[in-house]
């Protein structure tokens, strides 16, 4: 029996285009697996200071019949065949395949929870934003805020539900098509000195920033996964220190920015 998943594909190093119709050629070659749909190629400026230049984007709608970590080791095979190189984190890459949804599961693979389905939201969602050592977490807990997933996403499966957000992919994209798009911080040392450095980085018709009040915000928010605020959102973004603002703005450039679609296709 297969699962739908999709791959996004993304990469600035070399000639990415071709690179992606040889990665799409070797998830179509993977034992019991079959690609049902793939997007279009999307240009987006890179997130990141290290990040190089503009990156080419992509989503791939894969019928798999394999478990999500066996999964995985076959992306990251793929990847390094392909000269991906790990060695800087949010570096320029060749090629990226991350796994950001398998059929309709939240799973989180720890060495605490080996590949633990999660059928209670609330205590999906306190590991998920609690964890920040597993080897998978499904749905890629990025997914809802970076533009140059959703957009190429929208393309292969549009209707596909968050499982704890219970929302489309339509709908997150369009979520952040709001402007402007409204912001909030969770009070808390150093989230004055964030809210101020977000508003001079971006402009008023970009961002409404407000102290947390709804808990449909997309929200920032300090500590560990073990002390969740209690007005925590749905759509939070934790930071190690408020002290991290310019983690805070390359967040917040994901939301903004908009993937321009390219002619080319994998």
């Amino acid at each position: 029996m297969s699962t739908s998943t999709v791959v996004a594909l993304g990469g600035n190093l070399g000639t990415v285009p071709a690179t992606f119709v040889s990665a799409v050629q070797a998830l179509q070659q993977i034992d019991g697996c079959r690609v049902a749909a793939v997007s279009p190629n999307f240009m987006t400026r890179a997130i990141g200071s290290d990040a190089g230049n503009d990156y080419v984007n992509a989503a791939v709608l894969l019928e798999a019949a394999c478990s999500p970590i066996e999964l995985l080791a076959k992306l990251q095979a793929i990847e390094r065949r392909l000269g991906r190189v790990r060695n800087v984190h949010w570096g320029p890459r060749t090629l990226d395949l991350d796994l950001v949804s398998y059929g309709d599961e939240m799973i989180i693979d720890h060495d605490d929870l080996p590949g633990a389905k999660l059928s209670d939201v609330n205590a999906a969602f306190k590991l998920l934003v609690s964890t920040q050592q597993a080897k998978l977490i499904v749905p890629h807990p990025a997914c809802w805020y970076r533009r140059f997933v959703l957009d190429p996403w929208c393309e292969v499966a549009p209707d596909w539900q968050h499982p704890v957000l219970r929302e489309s992919v339509r709908s997150m994209r369009d979520r952040l098509r709001q402007r402007p798009l409204r912001l909030s911080f969770v009070p808390g040392p150093g989230a004055e000195k964030l809210a101020n450095e977000l508003r001079s980085s971006f402009s008023s018709t970009q961002i409404e920033l407000v102290e947390a009040s709804s808990s449909n915000d997309m929200q920032f928010w300090s500590g560990t996964g073990d002390s969740l605020p209690s007005q925590i959102s749905l759509r939070s973004t934790r930071l190690p220190s408020y002290e991290e603002t310019e983690t805070a703005k390359q967040v917040v450039r994901a939301m903004l920015d908009e993937p321009q679609q390219l002619a080319s296709k994998p």
